[in-house]
C-alpha cells in the first residue's frame, strides 16, 4: 500500500499559514544613535622631493644697516601679590571644666523614640545647567553659577558633594542637586521639611540628610522623611549634621543644643544645658579618637567622650566668646573661625589669628587635602592660609568674586573649592591662573609668550611692547619705543643661546635685546613684519619677513644672509615657524604646507595638501622625542607626520581636538604634548604620543583631554608661536586679552571609576511621567497602554523592569555621567544587547535611540569615561517589548491547535479514504474468492470425478488418458485452492498462514513416508500479515516441500517459522544426500527468487548437508 499522506503534500497543505506567521513576525528595528568622535586614520605621507641644484641659486645679500643703542629704563611693576604673613598669638590651654553624666548636677540625657513617616519624594524642577560664568579681571581663575545658569536660588547658603559627585546647593529657597549637566531644585513644593538651609551630610547608606530652620529631612531617592521636635529632635533650627564613626548622626540646633540618632534610627538623645552643653551650637566635629567637639554661640569648646563633657572657654584660652565654625587638619589640630579671626587648637596651645578678613566675622571654614585653610567671610570674601601657617590670601570682589558675602566652602572630589556667596556658587580651580593688563602688561591684546635663559617670562603685545616677568626681582618690566624698540606692535619673541632675546615687530625691523641688560641692536633693513625668528644649533638666525616674501639665515660669522624663496623650491613664501630638527634638518611652516630642507642643504622635501596635507597653512612644528613630526593647521586640527615611514595621521574636532584653530605645540618635561587652540588647550599625554610612534600607532583609541572655559580657560587662543613651560612646570599661554597661566601640577588625576546614571526614558521623543495603571495618548497619536513595570528607581523615578505593548517600541534613553568638574568631557559608549553586538563608538552624545523594535527582552547597557581616562561601571537596564496578542504563547498554542486539527483532518479524511479503499478491495477479493471457489471449483472437481468414473469402466487404451485428465483436473483445483486462499481477506492472519504450510507439508511429505517437524515461534498468530507477503511465504515454501518430494533422498525434513514484530524467519531444511537438485519444471528456482524479491526478503539456497532454503526479511 502507498503511503497515504506524503511530506510534499503536508508541506504544500501549511506553506499559506507559515508565511502569514512569517509576515507577522518580520520587522526591523533602528537605532538613530550618532557617532561624534572618529576613529583615527593613516595616510601616506609622499612628500615632493626638489633638488637646489636644479633651482635658480640662493641669493646672499648683506644683512645691511645694524645699530645698537642704549637700552631705556623698563617701566616696572610688582607681580601681583595677594599673600600676607600672619601673626599668631599662641596661648597655653587651661585645663577644661569636666561635666560627668549622672554625676553632681549633671543629668542623663534624655532620650525619646525616632518617629519616621517617609512620604513619596516630589518630582523636582529640572534645569539645565548653563556654562559657569566670571567676572571680566579674574586672576584666581573663579567661575560661578547663578539662578540664570539654573540654580533655584543665587543665595547660597552651604553645599555639600555626595559620593556619586552630585554638588547639593541650599538656598533660602530650597535646595539644588547639580550633576554637571542638570539642575534638580526641591522645595518645601517637593515635600522638605523647610526651604531656608543651613547644612547637609550623605550618611554611609547613600541617605541624603538636609538641615534647615525649620527641620531635617532625609532623603533615600525615594521617600522624604521630615523630622522636627514633634518627631523626636530637641530643636528645629539645625546648624550642622555630623554622622560619626559608629554610624551616630549628630544634629546642632541653634536653641536647643545638640540630638544624636542612634545607629539604629530608633532613638533621639537629647544633649543641652544640664548636661553642659550650650544652647546654640554652630559646629560638630569628631577627631581621630572618637571624641566629639562642639563649638558655641558663647564660645565654648567642648569635647564628649560618651562619658562626660570637658568645656574650654575663655578662661582656657579662647579669644572671644562666640566660635561659628569647626573642623580639624590631618595633624588632628582643630581649627574654629570667631567673630574676630581663627583659632588653632593643637591639644596644648590655642594658636590666635586675628584680622585676616579686615575685621569681618569669619564664617563656615574647611581644610583642603593640600593642607590649606579656606573660610569666608561676611562680609570680607575668601581667606586661604596656607598649609605652613605662614601667609594668608585674601580674594574679594576686586579679584573676581561675585560677591564679599561667603557664607561656606567645600573641597569637592577633584580638588576644586566651592563657596557659597548670596550671589550665587562659585568654583575656584587652582589649574588656571591669568595676567592682564590690570596686573602690570602694558597692553590688553597678548600676540606671544617666550622663556629666555633665566627661566623669565616674556610677553609681547601688540601696541604694549615687550613685558618681562622677572622672577628675580617678582617685578613685572615693560619695553616700548621709549625704552628704545623700533616697534610696539610685537609678532614674535626668540632667545638665543647666548643670552640675547630677538623681538619681531609688526610694522618695523627686528630688534636684539643684547646680553648685557644695557643695549639694544636693530637690524634695520630686516624688513617689516618679521613672522618669526630661530636660532639653529650652529648659532645661525633664521627669520622670515611677510615683507621680504621669504625666508632668511643670517651667518653667524658674516655679515651676510642666504635668502630662501619659491624660486628656490619653497612651496610659498609667507613662513611662520622655522624648526631644526634633532638631524639638523630644517623645516619651514608656510601658508602652502611645510617644507624640509636636509643637513646638506641640497634637497628640499615639500608636504601641501597635494602630498596629503589636511590643510596649507601651517602654524606651527616640533619633534617629539620619539621622532614624530607634530603641526598645528590654520583651520584643520592637528597633523602628525612619521618622516621614516612616510605616514600622516590627521586629529580634528572629530578626533577628540578641541578645536580645528590650532597655534602653538609644547612638548613638556613628562613628554605630553600641549596644543594650543582658538577656545581652549587640548592635551594628548605621553602613553599615547608613544604609541603613535610604536609599529602599532592605532592600537588602542588615542584620547585628548581638554581644557576650556570649565576649567578657567576663558578666553580665546593667540598668535602663531611657542607656548612655555617655566621652571616649575607651568604653561605659558598668548591668549587674545590675557596671558594664561596653566598649572599641571595642581590636576588631581583620579584613579577611582566615574558615575553614570540613567535619568530619563522616554517614548517617541516624549518624557513620561511613568505611574502605574494608567494609559495616555503621545502627541503623534500613539496610544500607551497597558505598560508594566515593578517598581520605579530611586533617584531617578524610572520604571524597573519595564514591558512595554509591541506599538509602543521607540525608546530614547537619557543619560548622564556626574561630573561637575569638566561635564563637557565625558564620553560615552552603549549597547543596546538583545538587538546589537557591538558598543557603540565612543561619543560625547548622552541620548541613545532605538526605533521600531521587535518584539523580545532587551538589556541596554551604558559606561562613560572621564578626561583622566578612567572608565565607570557599566549600568544595565533591562527591558521587555510585548508581542501583540496575535504573537503571544497562547496565541501560538491555538495556531499550533488549529494547524493540528487541519492536519488532523486532512490525514484522517485520507486514512478514512484509504480505508474504504481497502474494504472495497477487500470485498471484491472475498467475492472473487467465493466465485472461484464456487463456480470454478465445482467444475474442477466434477471433471475430475467424472474423469475417474469413466476410467474405471473404459478400455485399457482410454483409461491412462481418463486417469491423467482425472490428475491435472485435481491439480488444477488444488491451484486454484491456493489462488482463492491468496485473495482471500479473512486469511489475512499469522494463523491462516502457518495452518495452510502446515498442511501442504504432512499431506506432500506423508505421501513420500518422510517425517517432518513444523516449529512455529511467533508474537501473535491474530496479527494481519499482508497479503502479498502471506501468498509469497507460501509459494516459496510449497516450492521447496515440492522439490524435496520430487527429488530428494531424505528421510527427515525440518521446517522453522520464526517472527517479531515486521521480521519473519522461514527454514526448510531436509538430510538428503549432498547433491543439487534439479527443479521439476527449471523455472521452479527464478520463481522462488522472484517471489523473495517481491517482499524485499533474501532467500538463500544450499546443498552442503542436504538441501537447505533459508527466507529472511527484517523489517
Amino acid at each position: 500500500m502507498k503511503p497515504i499522506i506524503t511530506l510534499r503534500n503536508f508541506a504544500l497543505q501549511i506553506l499559506p499559514i507559515c508565511t502569514c506567521l512569517n509576515l507577522m513576525l518580520a520587522c526591523k528595528p533602528t537605532n538613530d544613535s550618532q557617532n561624534e568622535l572618529s576613529k583615527l586614520k593613516i595616510f601616506p605621507a609622499n612628500g615632493r622631493v626638489i633638488s637646489l641644484d636644479t633651482m635658480p641659486p640662493l641669493e646672499t645679500l648683506p644683512i645691511g644697516k645694524i645699530e645698537t643703542v642704549p637700552l631705556g629704563k623698563p617701566t616696572e611693576v610688582s607681580i601681583p601679590n595677594y599673600s600676607k604673613s600672619i601673626e599668631w598669638k599662641t596661648v597655653i590651654a587651661g585645663n577644661p571644666m569636666v561635666y560627668t553624666l549622672g554625676k553632681d548636677t549633671v543629668l542623663i540625657p534624655k532620650t525619646v523614640p525616632a518617629i519616621h513617616k517617609p512620604v513619596p519624594a516630589g518630582k523636582p524642577t529640572i534645569n539645565i545647567a548653563k556654562a559657569p560664568v566670571s567676572r571680566e579681571y579674574n586672576p584666581f581663575n573663579l567661575t560661578f553659577l547663578t539662578m540664570n545658569e539654573g540654580l533655584i536660588e543665587s543665595q547660597i547658603h552651604n553645599l555639600f558633594q555626595d559620593k556619586k559627585g552630585n554638588i547639593w546647593l541650599g538656598t533660602f529657597n530650597g535646595i539644588s542637586k547639580y550633576n554637571g549637566h542638570t539642575f534638580e531644585n526641591f522645595n518645601r513644593k517637593s515635600g522638605l521639611v523647610d526651604n531656608f538651609f543651613e547644612t547637609g551630610i550623605e550618611d554611609h547608606e547613600g541617605n541624603i540628610w538636609l538641615g534647615f530652620r525649620g527641620g531635617v529631612t532625609k532623603y533615600d531617592g525615594e521617600n522624604f522623611t521630615n523630622y522636627t521636635s514633634n518627631e523626636g529632635l530637641s530643636g528645629n533650627s539645625i546648624f550642622k549634621i555630623l554622622e560619626d564613626s559608629k554610624n551616630n548622626i549628630w544634629f546642632a540646633t541653634k536653641g536647643n543644643g545638640v540630638t544624636m540618632l542612634d545607629k539604629d534610627r530608633k532613638t533621639f538623645t537629647h544633649f543641652g544645658s544640664k548636661q553642659g552643653v550650650p544652647a546654640a551650637v554652630f559646629g560638630i566635629v569628631e577627631d581621630k579618637k572618637g571624641n566629639i567637639w562642639f563649638a558655641t554661640e558663647n564660645g565654648d569648646l567642648i569635647k564628649y567622650d560618651f562619658r562626660s563633657f570637658s568645656a574650654y572657654t575663655t578662661n582656657e584660652g579662647l579669644p572671644n566668646n562666640s566660635l561659628l565654625d569647626l573642623t580639624n587638619d590631618a595633624s588632628g589640630h582643630l581649627w574654629m573661625t570667631t567673630w574676630t579671626g581663627v583659632v588653632k587648637f593643637d591639644g596644648i596651645n590655642f594658636h590666635h589669628a586675628l584680622g585676616l578678613l579686615n575685621n569681618s566675622w569669619a564664617g563656615r571654614l574647611i581644610v583642603d587635602r593640600g593642607g590649606n585653610i579656606w573660610f569666608g567671610g561676611e562680609p570680607g570674601g575668601v581667606c586661604r592660609i596656607d598649609k605652613s601657617g605662614k601667609t594668608a590670601t585674601n580674594i574679594t570682589t576686586n579679584e573676581g568674586l561675585p560677591d564679599i558675602m561667603v557664607m561656606s566652602a567645600m573641597e569637592d572630589h577633584n580638588g576644586n573649592i566651592w563657596f557659597g556667596t548670596q550671589k550665587g556658587a562659585v568654583k575656584y580651580s587652582k589649574l588656571v591662573s591669568n595676567l592682564t593688563q590690570k596686573d602690570g602688561l602694558l597692553n590688553l591684546s597678548v600676540s606671544c609668550v617666550g622663556k629666555d635663559n633665566k627661566q623669565n617670562i616674556w610677553v609681547g603685545t601688540e601696541h604694549g611692547g615687550v613685558s618681562k616677568i622677572d622672577f628675580e626681582t617678582n617685578t613685572i618690566k615693560s619695553y616700548t619705543t621709549s625704552q628704545g624698540l623700533t616697534n610696539n606692535d610685537i609678532t614674535n619673541i626668540m632667545h638665543d643661546q647666548a643670552g640675547n632675546t630677538w623681538v619681531g615687530a609688526m610694522f618695523s625691523n627686528i630688534v636684539r635685546f643684547n646680553a648685557d641688560g644695557k643695549t639694544l641692536t636693530h637690524f634695520r633693513d630686516s624688513g617689516t613684519y618679521v613672522v618669526c625668528i630661530f636660532e639653529d644649533k650652529a648659532g645661525n638666525i633664521w627669520y622670515s619677513s611677510r615683507h621680504k616674501n621669504g625666508i632668511f639665515r643670517m651667518n653667524k660669522n658674516d655679515t651676510t644672509a642666504t635668502f630662501f624663496s619659491p624660486k628656490n623650491g619653497l612651496p610659498q613664501g609667507q613662513v611662520v615657524k622655522v624648526w631644526q630638527d634633532r638631524e639638523e634638518n630644517m623645516w619651514f611652516c608656510t601658508f602652502n604646507g611645510v617644507s624640509r630642507l636636509d643637513k646638506s642643504g641640497k634637497t628640499l622635501t615639500n608636504f601641501t595638501e597635494k602630498e596629503g596635507f589636511h590643510f596649507n597653512v601651517v602654524e606651527s612644528v616640533i619633534e617629539d622625542k620619539h621622532g614624530n613630526f607634530w603641526f598645528t593647521n590654520l583651520s584643520d586640527g592637528v597633523t602628525c607626520l612619521n618622516y621614516k615611514n612616510k605616514t600622516f595621521i590627521h586629529f580634528t574636532e572629530k578626533e577628540g581636538l578641541s578645536n580645528n584653530t590650532a597655534f602653538g605645540i609644547l612638548e613638556d618635561k613628562s613628554g605630553n604634548l600641549w596644543f594650543n587652540t582658538r577656545i581652549g588647550l587640548s592635551k594628548l599625554p605621553a602613553s599615547a604620543v608613544q604609541q603613535l610612534a610604536s609599529a602599532n600607532p592605532l592600537e588602542k583609541p588615542v584620547y585628548f583631554r581638554n581644557y576650556n572655559a570649565e576649567q578657567g580657560y576663558l578666553s580665546f587662543g593667540a598668535g602663531r608661536f611657542d607656548i612655555v613651560e617655566d621652571s616649575s612646570g607651568k604653561i605659558w599661554l598668548p591668549m587674545v586679552d590675557r596671558v594664561t597661566i596653566f598649572d599641571p601640577n595642581q590636576e588631581l588625576v583620579k584613579a577611582e571609576k566615574p558615575t553614570v546614571e540613567l535619568t530619563n526614558i522616554k517614548l517617541y521623543n516624549e518624557p513620561i511621567d511613568w505611574k502605574k495603571d494608567t494609559s495616555f495618548i503621545l502627541k503623534n497619536g500613539i496610544k500607551v497602554a497597558s505598560y508594566k513595570f515593578r517598581q520605579l528607581s530611586k533617584w531617578n523615578k524610572l520604571p524597573e523592569d519595564l514591558s512595554l505593548a509591541y506599538n509602543n517600541n521607540y525608546l530614547n534613553f537619557e543619560f548622564v555621567g556626574i561630573n561637575t568638574n569638566t561635564p563637557q568631557k565625558l564620553i560615552y559608549q552603549y549597547i543596546l544587547e538583545g538587538l546589537e553586538k557591538t558598543w557603540s563608538v565612543p561619543s560625547a552624545r548622552s541620548e541613545a535611540v532605538y526605533g521600531n523594535l521587535p518584539t523580545g527582552n532587551y538589556v541596554f547597557k551604558v559606561k562613560t569615561m572621564n578626561s583622566d581616562g578612567n572608565w565607570s561601571d557599566e549600568l544595565a537596564y533591562s527591558f521587555t517589548i510585548r508581542p501583540p496578542f496575535w504573537l503571544t504563547w497562547w496565541a501560538y498554542i491555538v495556531y499550533a491547535l488549529i494547524i493540528g486539527s487541519v492536519i488532523y483532518a486532512i490525514i484522517n479524511y485520507r486514512v478514512e479514504q484509504g480505508v474504504r479503499r481497502v474494504k472495497a478491495l477487500e470485498t471484491i477479493r472475498t467475492k472473487i474468492s467465493a466465485d472461484l471457489h464456487d463456480d470454478v471449483g465445482s467444475v474442477l472437481s466434477g471433471l475430475a470425478m467424472q474423469s475417474q468414473m469413466l476410467a474405471f469402466s473404459a478400455k485399457e487404451e482410454q483409461k491412462e488418458s481418463l486417469l491423467e485428465i482425472s490428475t491435472m483436473s485435481h491439480d488444477a483445483m488444488e491451484r486454484m485452492r491456493d489462488t482463492v486462499w491468496a485473495i482471500d481477506s479473512r486469511k489475512d492472519k499469522y494463523e491462516n498462514l502457518i495452518d495452510r504450510m502446515r498442511v501442504f507439508a504432512e499431506r506432500s511429505l506423508n505421501m513420500k513416508q518422510i517425517k517432518h517437524t513444523f516449529k512455529v515461534e511467533i508474537e501473535d498468530s491474530k496479527k494481519f500479515i499482508n497479503p502479498e507477503k502471506r501468498q509469497n511465504i507460501y509459494l516459496i515454501l510449497k516450492e521447496a516441500i515440492t522439490n524435496i518430494c520430487k527429488h530428494s533422498d531424505a528421510r527427515n525434513v525440518e521446517i522453522l517459522f520464526r517472527q517479531k514484530k515486521n521480521d519473519f524467519y522461514l527454514l526448510i531444511y531436509d538430510d538428503g544426500s549432498a547433491q543439487k537438485k534439479p527443479n521439476s519444471d527449471g523455472l521452479g528456482m527464478n520463481n522462488m527468487r522472484m517471489r523473495a524479491k517481491n517482499i524485499n526478503a533474501n532467500l538463500r539456497i544450499s546443498y552442503g548437508n542436504g538441501y537447505k532454503v533459508e527466507l529472511e526479511s527484517k523489517g
